[in-house]
């Protein structure tokens, strides 16, 4: 993702040395009009809406299967930490200056991150209770745990009533 981003900034590079004739001089340009050479070589603007929709995605996808899959709070920190860093250098070398933009998108952020914590309960909750992930042999506990035994029983129970749930949903 963060890492497409100096594609465009390749391209764009590109399009000014074809504009000066491929010459290392920066004040030559082929353009005639100024708004023209404004375009080329001031940047875009960064898509706010769009950078917003990619840290959603990227929160929901680590969220939903990182239970299982632990290496996901990784790779999550790793995408997050280079798309910081990209959009600091892009922010200075690359883009225009942004609009001013209102707080409504982040409250929405908010809003849906929010979200996020209880599908992450609610998936992590169907992936644990997989039989064939997490297999549990109660013959073998230790005497310092057995009291929360009927306690693991009875949440089970309520979670398969309260999901509509069967013991053999995963044979």
């Amino acid at each position: 993702m963060p890492l497409s981003n100096f594609a465009f900034v390749g391209l764009n590079w590109f399009k000014r040395c074809k504009d000066r004739g491929f010459f290392i001089d920066e004040h030559r340009t082929k353009q005639v009009l100024q708004s023209r050479y404004e375009d080329l070589y001031t940047g875009p603007y960064m898509l706010m809406a769009d950078r917003y929709s990619q840290i959603i995605a990227t929160v929901f996808i680590v969220m939903l299967y990182s239970l299982s899959m632990p290496f996901l709070y990784l790779a999550g920190f790793l995408i997050f930490t280079s798309m910081y860093w990209v959009d600091k250098i892009l922010f200075m070398h690359y883009w225009r200056t942004p609009p001013k933009y209102t707080t409504e998108i982040v409250k929405r952020t908010f809003f849906l991150l929010e979200y996020a914590i209880i599908l992450h309960l609610i998936f992590g909750l169907y992936m644990i209770s997989n039989p064939k992930i997490f297999s549990f042999n109660s013959e073998h506990v230790e005497e310092t745990i057995t009291w929360a035994l009927p306690l693991t029983e009875a949440l089970g129970k309520w979670a398969n009533a309260w999901f509509g749930l069967n013991e053999d949903r995963f044979n």
